[in-house]
């Protein structure tokens, strides 16, 4: 059973599919100003379900499971990535999705990189 299948997680089952299809669509689109509509698309929509899942009452730990979950990145990766250049783009991606994630749901005060790179 996958993890978005149990009570704690099943929150975010209705967004999965668009979350995932707007994942993969940022990491196929060369850079330029169609990758960035789908990264604009995947940040409100990331941020929406953030914010209805806050609501609910949801920790901001169980919505990033949740969260890389839906985009099949492991919670505990088998190695370290010293740096950008090192590291495969989908955790790149991650990485800039659970900072959203983050903004979020403690507001812009949070203690996360002032830069979204």
């Amino acid at each position: 059973m996958r993890r978005l299948e149990t009570p704690d997680y099943s929150f975010a089952l209705n967004d999965e599919p668009r979350l995932r299809e707007l994942f993969e669509r940022v990491l196929r689109e060369p850079r330029g100003p169609r990758q960035d509509q789908h990264l604009a698309a995947l940040h409100d929509d990331v941020c929406s379900l953030v914010r209805r899942a806050k609501a609910d009452g949801r920790h901001v730990e169980t919505i990033i499971v949740a969260l890389k979950d839906i985009f099949g990145v492991p919670d505990r990766p088998k190695r370290v990535f010293r740096d950008d250049d090192d590291t495969p783009p989908n955790i790149v991606l991650l990485r800039r999705i659970v900072r959203w994630c983050i903004k979020e749901y403690y507001g812009p005060g949070a203690d996360v990189p002032l830069t979204d790179q």
